[in-house]
């Protein structure tokens, strides 16, 4: 069968209105061309099965279910690939010019998904909050070095089961925006290896900073790598922001930034590369800390003062 005429049959499909003919309605339009349903292939009580018009793709951010509108005949209605096409509309002889989505295309596509991820999580503040009452033993927190106050402020959590991991449990960061839900952060507490600990609350989401919006801008701000260094930092008196990690950051959260006085950037030995990449990227204010341990362990497993971290500070240099 000719691809040409594939391109040219799932390109003039309204693959919405495929889908929306075996869902019904969808449970939400998120735009022009944009729908959720909740996902037919996994158990799904939140809308999560996400199709847009403009790819001619479905997604889903709960079992990562990917296709189109001939892999959809094709799962849905156990076709062939042959009677998927011919169902749209093919036959195999037509040859048009194939139909070629851009980058740009595809990038507004993804960042399309990642806006309809978010959406989907802005929901899920009773999730958050179930992980956070339902944790009977706070001990993991405690070794962390948080306090309950600290437990509490950030609504950490626990569960038995983490979404997309199911093979463990996690303890759960909710990561917030102005009162808005954006993610939740789950450490597995028996991850497959030692440096693959996190997973998301669901597939699909962006890169996130944490606590980014909680301080005033005309302060002295950290940043660091991770939700739990940004914590205990915070916790002893040095407002912090984390980064999922030393390489993540984005030339757009410079704007989160603008009106701090100074930005301290405290990653863990061994990335100083990374920081001197982000004190480039936030410019003048930003100033680089050399730590001889990771911040957090600076206090909780070696005993740090806030005096002797002062110290360090004052040596910090510009990036």
């Amino acid at each position: 069968m000719d691809a040409n005429a594939v391109t040219d049959v799932k390109a003039r499909t309204d693959i919405v209105g495929l889908i929306e003919r075996d869902l019904g309605p969808p449970a939400k339009n998120v735009g022009r061309g944009k729908a959720l349903w909740c996902c037919p292939f996994h158990a799904d009580k939140d809308p999560s099965f996400y199709v847009t018009s403009e790819s001619g793709t479905y997604y889903c951010f709960g079992c990562n279910e990917t296709g189109d509108s001939i892999s959809w005949l094709r799962k849905v209605h156990n076709m062939s690939f042959p009677d998927a096409v011919t169902a749209l509309g093919g036959n195999g002889s037509i040859a048009p010019a194939p139909v070629v989505i851009d980058r740009d295309a595809r990038e507004r596509a993804d960042q399309d998904r990642k806006r309809a991820a978010l959406d989907i999580m802005a929901d899920r503040w009773p999730t958050a909050e179930r992980y956070h009452a339902q944790m009977t033993d706070r001990s993991y927190w405690y070794s962390q070095g948080l306090s309950d106050a600290s437990i509490d402020r950030w609504k950490l959590g626990w569960t038995p089961a983490c979404p997309t991991y199911q093979k463990s449990a996690s303890h759960t960061i909710p990561i917030t925006h102005n009162g808005r839900l954006l993610s939740i952060r789950h450490r597995l507490a028996t991850p497959s290896t030692p440096g693959d600990k996190y997973r998301p609350e669901m597939a699909g989401l962006p890169a996130l900073m944490f606590g980014y919006d909680l301080f005033p801008g005309n302060m002295l701000l950290m940043l660091v790598e991770g939700e739990v260094k940004a914590m205990v930092l915070t916790q002893w008196g040095y407002p912090a922001i984390g980064i999922p990690g030393a390489a993540t950051f984005k030339p757009h959260w410079v704007q989160w930034f603008k009106d701090a006085l100074e930005v301290y950037v405290a990653f863990d030995p061994g990335a100083e590369g990374n920081a001197m990449k982000t004190c480039a990227i936030l410019g003048d204010k930003a100033r680089l800390v050399t730590l001889p341990v990771k911040p957090d362990d600076f206090f909780v497993r070696y005993g740090g003062t806030s005096r002797d971290f002062q110290a360090v500070l004052q040596q910090a240099r510009q990036g």
